[in-house]
This record gives structure tokens, C-alpha cells and sequence, in this order.
């Protein structure tokens, strides 16, 4: 009889959201995987949310299970997972508990995402009501559910629940409001991940063709509207995404810091540009891009002014200062300009 079981984790690349993070964890380490990577990781999307004073970046296609658009979602469509649904329904008709569940899931190598009321818990992310968590393990004999989640003040780190607090959390999250009432989740409640062998080929074009619209702030999927871009938000892709950022810094200045100030906003512009320079140290050393000295070094440029306007952002919030909001601006405008004219080099030279 199994008494302990853990899966393999890598450490993931990217560090704003939760559901990239346990995406990356899972595929990095796998034969084929960094060149599937270097084919994604390129488009962005922008989203303002009118009248609630949210405005969130992140890549495109999304890294959501949960979303309905499961044909535009790499969880779905990446050839290295093989990815379910399974509803709270089936686990309580077919298991003792959640545990039991957990526990045969792990011992057949998937992974599970699902939904804690996080109240009920040590282990769980601050500010949040029902929060998605990602379990890669357990161990009978200390009674505890191994995740993963950004614990550590953001940062992606392994923890423990033990099984009472994770039971019982699982069951408020699903008997008890928004979860039980939302129709769009009906059958989506639990994600199983397993891990699959694959042999993936790098697609030139396709990565010209996502790189051409990121310049040209277009959207890639021009054939399929995803359910979330309705009339109630603002879209950007792309470039754009600048201009949305800037509005957004505007926006706390015109209203005097009283908007809502969210460090997700910059800690994704990190994250895109750490990947940008992934891609270019892969073409770099794929020799599908060579390189006269200075691409890679206005690449890592990007990155650092990225990592740098995060820093300012955080220094603002402490201090409330309105000329580091506006040193930001300044900022993002020479990054627009650079990137553009660093992307499009880059295009005419593979």
C-alpha cells in the first residue's frame, strides 16, 4: 500500500499568476517542452474592466482550466498534458472523501486542481474567499496534501494542509456560495493533469505569425471571440498593452491614489519580457536568429527596465510619491519604442 506520493514540480519561469505557474511547473523538465515554450509565451492581452477598478494583463492564449474557451486554452490544446474535468458529484458518489480521491488521482500521475474555502486554512493565499489550489501530492502518514501555490509573500513555493482543514475546505468551497451557484463551472469543478510524452517541432512561421500581430497589437484568433470579450471591458493586444498600462498609472494619478493599485499590472510586464528574452537566447542558440551583439543586450534591457518599474510601483504604494508614477510613464514609452524597434529586426531577420 502507498503511504506517500509526490510528483515532480519544476520551478516555474513565470511568477504573476497562480494557473501559468502550476502549468510551467508541471511540462518544464520534459523532453520537447522548452521548444512547445519557445512557440507560445508571445501574445498579450490587456483587459480593463469597467466599474470595478480592474485592469489585468496576461498571455494569450490564456492559462486558465476553468475558462470555458477550452480550445484556446493551453491547458487544453498543449500536447504534452493530457487534461480532464471531473465534477464534485462523481468524487462523492465514487469515494469515500476528497482524500480518497486525491489519493488515486496522484497514484496514476495526474495532478489535480480545485477549488478550498481558504478561511479553513493555514496554507492559503491572503485576501482571498475560494481560491484554486494545486496538489501534486500526499503523504498518508503524516495526514497532510502536498501543494503549491505562491505562499511565500508571491513567491511559487511547495506547502502542506493536513487533511481535516483540506476536507473540510474543500467542502465549504463547493456546497457553499458563487462556486455552487455558477452555472459555467457545472462540470469543470476539478482538473486532473497527467503528463505525456511528445515530440514537438519548433514552427517558425507560427512564432512569426504571433510576433507580427504582437508588433501590430492584433489579435491572433481573429476566427474565434472568446466569451470574456463582451462589451463590458476594454481589450488591448499586443503594443497596445503599453498604452492600457499608462492609462492605467494615469488613472491612480488623476484620482489621487484612491484607485485600486494592483502590482499584478507590473509583474506581469516582467514576466513577458523575461519570456521575450527566452525566446531570443532560444533562436540565438537554435541559430534560426544570429545575432551582431546587440539584440539579446536590448532584450535584457527590456527585462531589467521591467524589473526596475515594478520596484518603482512598489515604491510608490509605500510612499504615495506622484513623480515616480510619472518617472513610470516616461519609462513605458522608451520601452514601447525600443521593444517595436527591436521586435521588428528581429522579424525581418528570421
Amino acid at each position: 500500500m502507498i503511504e506517500k506520493k509526490n510528483l515532480n514540480l519544476e520551478k516555474p519561469i513565470l511568477k504573476t499568476w497562480s494557473s501559468e505557474s502550476h502549468f510551467m511547473s508541471m511540462i518544464l523538465g520534459m523532453e520537447g517542452s522548452k521548444d512547445w515554450i519557445a512557440n507560445n509565451y508571445i501574445q498579450m492581452i490587456g483587459q480593463n474592466m469597467y466599474g470595478i477598478q480592474k485592469t489585468v494583463f496576461c498571455f494569450f492564449p490564456k492559462h486558465d482550466p476553468f475558462c470555458e474557451d477550452t480550445n484556446i486554452n493551453v491547458w487544453n490544446s498543449c500536447p504534452f498534458l493530457d487534461t480532464k474535468y471531473v465534477s464534485s458529484s462523481y468524487v462523492k458518489q465514487n469515494f469515500q472523501d476528497i482524500i480518497e480521491y486525491i489519493k488515486n488521482a496522484i497514484n496514476n500521475e495526474y495532478y489535480i486542481y480545485l477549488f478550498l474555502k481558504q478561511n479553513c486554512l493555514d496554507t492559503k493565499i491572503e485576501g482571498m474567499d475560494i481560491h484554486k489550489t494545486f496538489i501534486y501530492g500526499y503523504d498518508d502518514e503524516k495526514k497532510q496534501v502536498l501543494v503549491a501555490d505562491h505562499y511565500d509573500n508571491g513567491r511559487y513555493v511547495t506547502d502542506v494542509i493536513p487533511y481535516n482543514k483540506f476536507k473540510n475546505a474543500f467542502e465549504q468551497a463547493y456546497n457553499e456560495g458563487n462556486l455552487k451557484d455558477n452555472k459555467s463551472l457545472t462540470d469543470k469543478k476539478i482538473v486532473i493533469c497527467k503528463k505525456i510524452p511528445y515530440e514537438y517541432k519548433f514552427d517558425l512561421e507560427w512564432f512569426k505569425r504571433q510576433l507580427k500581430d504582437y508588433i501590430n497589437s492584433e489579435y491572433t484568433f481573429s476566427s474565434f471571440s472568446p466569451f470574456y470579450m463582451n462589451d463590458s471591458s476594454e481589450f488591448v493586444f499586443g503594443l497596445e498593452c503599453y498604452e492600457m498600462i499608462k492609462r492605467y498609472v494615469n488613472t491612480i494619478i488623476k484620482q489621487s491614489g484612491n484607485y485600486r493599485k494592483d502590482t499584478r499590472v507590473f509583474t506581469f510586464l516582467e514576466d513577458h519580457k523575461k519570456m521575450l528574452l527566452f525566446h531570443i537566447k532560444y533562436l540565438i542558440n537554435k541559430k534560426i536568429l544570429i545575432d551582431n551583439g546587440d539584440i539579446e543586450l536590448v532584450v535584457e534591457k527590456l527585462a531589467n527596465d521591467s524589473e526596475t518599474i515594478l520596484l518603482l510601483f512598489m515604491k510608490y504604494i509605500m510612499s504615495g510619491k506622484i513623480n515616480i508614477l510619472e518617472r513610470i510613464i516616461l519609462m513605458l514609452d522608451e520601452m514601447k519604442e525600443e521593444e517595436n524597434v527591436i521586435l521588428k529586426k528581429i522579424l525581418n531577420l528570421i
